[in-house]
């Protein structure tokens, strides 16, 4: 399962069949509205073309493969996991949510109010984790989508190259045994925690990388890292796409459309408000 942010879709592949499995598009479950007020549409009928606020994406060649610019697209899409065979996670950057989807389409918000969240995802014990990014907290959620816990990374002052920038935690995640990992681009380290708080470690990283991820590594496979990245194999998997699931309605008759000159402000839609769940409770992350 990856996420297609620039076309706002989470898409599902069968790697041995060489197959598209499932497509969920954000635009078409009523998350169409980019923060600068341009509607997207995939197609069809209803295309708005006399609306100058609206853009058609029926050609995914005519945005170079990469679809929209980040200001441009309406959801954002920043992550996708599986919560099980029948659903997923997934968080919508500029609305400051997190969704609970099922395969049918259907979803749930479970969190709102958050600040260009990154990270949904399942943590240790039945537990879920959000990545509130902008205000550099870890949101725990039980296996009912409750929040029991909220960890903030503020205490510790950010790093001397980033003290002019806001909060940017890029992601939390569940390493192993109720350990995790924070990847705090405002302090340029990688916090290593638990969330009682009993054990904290600071790992520097250089502030020129753009740390995405952290997975944990068995010890024994620790010397396959040191190797060459030209030792291994490129694979690459041609998906076909036998279902149909992502064509666009009349894709056959797509018409040329101008996108729009002006560029608004691209303020982000979810806002400065806290996430709106009760019973939280806040413990902070401190340099050991």
């Amino acid at each position: 399962m990856v996420v297609s942010t620039g076309f706002d879709t989470v898409l599902e592949f069968d790697i041995e069949r060489c197959e598209l499995t499932m497509a969920w598009n954000a635009w078409e479950h009523g998350y169409n509205i980019s923060p600068a007020g341009i509607r997207i549409n995939r197609g069809g009928q209803a295309r708005f073309d006399s609306d100058p606020h609206c853009v058609v994406v029926d050609n995914p060649d005519a945005w170079r493969g990469f679809g929209l610019p980040t200001g441009l697209t309406a959801a954002h899409l920043n992550n996708a996991r599986y919560r099980d065979d029948q659903s997923f996670l997934v968080t919508l950057f500029h609305h400051g949510s997190a969704l609970l989807v099922n395969r049918q389409g259907e979803s749930r918000e479970v969190l709102n109010g958050l600040l260009s969240p990154h990270g949904f995802e399942p943590g240790w014990q039945h537990q879920y984790l959000v990545t509130d990014t902008r205000r550099g907290r870890a949101i725990f959620l039980d296996e009912s989508f409750e929040v029991n816990r909220v960890v903030s990374m503020d205490a510790c002052p950010p790093s001397s190259s980033r003290a002019g920038l806001d909060e940017w935690l890029q992601n939390v995640l569940h390493l192993e045994n109720g350990l995790y990992a924070a990847i705090d681009i405002h302090r340029s380290c990688i916090w290593l925690f638990q969330p009682s708080g009993k054990r904290v470690r600071r790992v520097e990283i250089n502030p020129n990388w753009a740390v995405q991820n952290v997975i944990a590594v068995p010890p024994q496979h620790v010397k396959c890292l040191n190797r060459r990245l030209d030792h291994y194999s490129e694979v690459i998997h041609q998906v076909t796409d036998t279902r149909g699931l992502m064509q666009t309605p009349n894709s056959s008759t797509r018409q040329k459309r101008k996108r729009p000159t002006r560029r608004p402000e691209m303020a982000a839609r979810s806002g400065g408000g806290q996430a709106e769940a009760a019973g939280t409770s806040h413990s902070k992350a401190t340099r050991s």
